[in-house]
């Protein structure tokens, strides 16, 4: 369970700097 945390948020984290470069 704690792998598919892990993943999760590694996603999470690649889709926010997407949107950060999407609104500079």
């Amino acid at each position: 369970m704690a792998q598919d945390l892990d993943q999760w948020w590694k996603g999470l984290g690649k889709d926010l700097e997407e949107d950060i470069e999407a609104n500079s």
